[in-house]
């Protein structure tokens, strides 16, 4: 039921958060100041507009694998190469 909802409101609803279009009657500006947090949700719509951003705008605190070891401040992954560097030049022993 959510997710018709948001298929049937969710662009006019979106549109009247982002300023494209301006609420036409009570239903819409209810929309709105519910979108916007002004008013809490009243209808199926409201309410499903709000959980979804809800979820979407949560923060992502880590991987369903796991957090990754080391510090936070370990930028050695994040190296880059650059072209002024040297080849690596591997001997092998041959027997």
């Amino acid at each position: 039921m959510e997710s018709k909802m948001l298929q049937m409101h969710g662009s006019l609803i979106a549109a009247l958060v982002d300023g494209e279009l301006s609420p036409e009657n009570e239903e819409e500006m209810s929309y709105l100041e519910a979108a916007l947090g002004h008013q809490p949700p009243k209808n199926s719509a409201e309410k499903a507009w709000v959980k979804y951003q809800t979820r979407i705008n949560r923060p992502k605190t880590a991987s369903i694998y796991g957090a990754k070891n080391g510090s936070a401040g370990d930028d050695d992954d994040d190296a880059t190469i650059t072209e002024d560097s040297d080849d690596i030049d591997i001997d092998i022993d041959e027997d």
